[in-house]
Order: C-alpha cells, then sequence, then structure tokens
C-alpha cells in the first residue's frame, strides 16, 4: 500500500539544517534566481552523491493521482507531476519548495524510500516523532535550503524571506521559529522592520536585481555583478563561472 511518510534514522532539526547549508552551497547557482529547472537540480545533485545519478522523469497529473512525485524501484528516477515542474520552472513557490523538499528525501533518506511512497508534502503521520518522520526532515531540509542561515539575518521578517527567497509565506514563517530554536538567535518582532530597512546588503541586493543582475553576491570576487544564462552563471567583474557545462 502506498505511504505517505515513513520512519528513517533519527536526526535532529539542527542536524538536517547543517546537511542542508552544505548541499546549497554545492547547488548554489541554481537558486539564484526564483525559479528553478528541476531536471537540472537533481542531475547536479546526483554527480555528488555516492549513491549515484537522479534522474527526473515529469508524469501527466491525471497518472500522478494525489502525489506530486514518487521513486523508481532501483531509486535512481524520481516521477513527478508534470505541473509541479513547469510551475517551478516559472517561480511558483509553492512548486519551488515541493521541488527541493522532494531533493531533500533524496539527499536523507534515498535508501529507506519505500517502493510504494507516495510523495504529497505536509503528511506526517501522527505515530512517529519529529526526529524520525520522513516527511518533516525533508520539510526542514527545504526551508533551511531555500531559506539559509544568512538570508534569515538578511531578512528577518516572514514576509520578506518568503519574498526574497521564493519560498510561501507560511514554510518562511516556520523557518524562522526553527532557525530561533537551533541556533538561540531570535530577532524581536520590533527590531525586524528597522534591521531590513538599515541593512546595507538589502540595498545591494535591491539595486542589483535593478541592473538587471542576479541577487546573490559573486563567490569569488563578492561583487553583485552575477549573469544567468540558463544554468550557468558568470561573474562581469571577474569571469568566474558556476553551473556551466
Amino acid at each position: 500500500m502506498p505511504v505517505d511518510d515513513y520512519p528513517v534514522r533519527h536526526l535532529l532539526d539542527a542536524e538536517v539544517q547543517r546537511v542542508a547549508a552544505g548541499w546549497r552551497k554545492k547547488l548554489n547557482s541554481h537558486f539564484l534566481s526564483n525559479c528553478i529547472d528541476v531536471p537540472s537540480l537533481f542531475a547536479a545533485a546526483g554527480t555528488t552523491l555516492k549513491s549515484g545519478a537522479v534522474n527526473v522523469e515529469l508524469r501527466p497529473d491525471e497518472a500522478m493521482g494525489r502525489a506530486n512525485a514518487f521513486v523508481s524501484p532501483d531509486r535512481s528516477t524520481v516521477y513527478f507531476r508534470e505541473s509541479v515542474v513547469k510551475a517551478a520552472a516559472t517561480g511558483d513557490v509553492e512548486a519551488v519548495f515541493d521541488a527541493v523538499h522532494e531533493l531533500g528525501h533524496i539527499v536523507l533518506h534515498r535508501a529507506e524510500i519505500p517502493l510504494a511512497r507516495m510523495a504529497t508534502r505536509d503528511n506526517q503521520h501522527k505515530f512517529l516523532q519529529p526526529e524520525e518522520s520522513a516527511e518533516h526532515q525533508a520539510n526542514v531540509f527545504a526551508r533551511s535550503f531555500l531559506m539559509t542561515d544568512d538570508e534569515v539575518a538578511l531578512f528577518p521578517s516572514e514576509e520578506a524571506l518568503a519574498e526574497n527567497c521564493c519560498t510561501p509565506l507560511h514554510q518562511a514563517r516556520l523557518r524562522l521559529v526553527e532557525y530561533g530554536r537551533t541556533t538561540g538567535r531570535v530577532i524581536a518582532a520590533s527590531q525586524r522592520t528597522a534591521h531590513l530597512a538599515a541593512s546595507p546588503w538589502n540595498a545591494a541586493l535591491i539595486e542589483a536585481r535593478l541592473k538587471g543582475y542576479e541577487p546573490a553576491p559573486c563567490p569569488e570576487c563578492r561583487n553583485m555583478t552575477l549573469v544567468r544564462s540558463g544554468a550557468c552563471v558568470i561573474c562581469e567583474t571577474c569571469g568566474s563561472t558556476d553551473g556551466c557545462s
């Protein structure tokens, strides 16, 4: 019988967040804009995973039932609902989150994924503790991956975090709670607006966007002069590239 959630190795939220932060660094070039190419993202992840390549295959929505995704018996292919992949490519925040949620399952649980798994987000079973729930861990992974610690500090209100990190508002709200719980650094609501307005990084991101650049600094020279062409990101200042084949 198909399952939504399933028991996995015990991991605290802080541990999942550390894993997500590491993977965000590896795949950062895919998240310098508000949309993602899901097949490209999973292909890039597969080149790093010791367990081998990960392919993405689109299926018509009517063939997917209530699932957004499911995994092949050999765990080498993720079958995605076609509308989710198309929506992620246009920057739909729910679709982007769903895609990264599925990436979290592949990164954290590939060997543990049941062959009859039906991937429908936010279906954590009550009989599982959060630290042993695949769904809970994948949600924590997605929130930490899409909203890094640096971004939480830069955009410390749920509205700003959601808008700047291409994330659903309710997920940004949960990310702030998790960030405070695992780091002990809680930003008071009365300080958030002033902190955001005073941030020089926020001004730099806005200026970069207005000039047509990606809203992120170059990993090499730290200038806000990144331009994107497909999956390739090039810095106009120093010429460094990322994600280019």
